[in-house]
């Protein structure tokens, strides 16, 4: 709903809502949480976890933040959410309160900015999903052209098996 802050209101009490100008689309409203100022980002990539935090503020959206310890609280929420909105590749934001870590925003196209390794968990993901889904196919299994994922006039040839891979055909 909002890019870097944009689009977003702070609202505290009914005269300050009615000032907004009138959407043209629909609204997410969500309570708003006090923290620390620091963002708790959350990268996940299957079931790796890797946490960076930074400090929040208008100008430090291009900063990568340092890398942190994924507590075992953390990671569960992590693997919750993504089992909730059916997720393997995705990052979120939490902000840390009183009454413990709560979930403010999830992302399903993540930067994995400040990830060391990144590259490297995104990419061993993608390959267990695709060779996964290639078990999934009959032998040989010739994806029909104009398919979403098709690839070339002849469509793609899936050919599962040891050493999975997709081959045009």
């Amino acid at each position: 709903m909002g890019w870097r802050g944009e689009g977003i209101h702070i609202v505290r009490n009914r005269r300050e809502l009615a000032a907004i100008p009138q959407p043209q689309t629909p609204l997410l409203i969500q309570e708003y949480l006090q923290g620390t100022g620091e963002d708790l980002r959350m990268y996940i990539a299957g079931n790796q976890v890797f946490a960076v935090r930074k400090r929040f503020s208008s100008a430090s959206f291009a900063e990568p933040g340092q890398p942190c310890a994924v507590s075992s609280e953390l990671r569960d929420i992590a693997l919750r959410c993504g089992r909730a909105f059916g997720l393997g590749l995705y990052g979120m934001d939490l902000i840390e309160t009183p009454d413990g870590p709560k979930v403010v925003d999830v992302n399903y196209f993540p930067g994995y900015k400040g990830v060391p390794d990144a590259a490297v968990a995104v990419a061993d993901y993608i390959e267990r999903f695709a060779t996964w889904w290639c078990s999934l196919q009959p032998p040989g299994m010739v994806v029909p052209t104009g398919a979403p994922h098709a690839s070339g006039p002849a469509g793609v040839l899936m050919t599962p098996g040891k050493g999975s891979h997709l081959a045009r055909s």
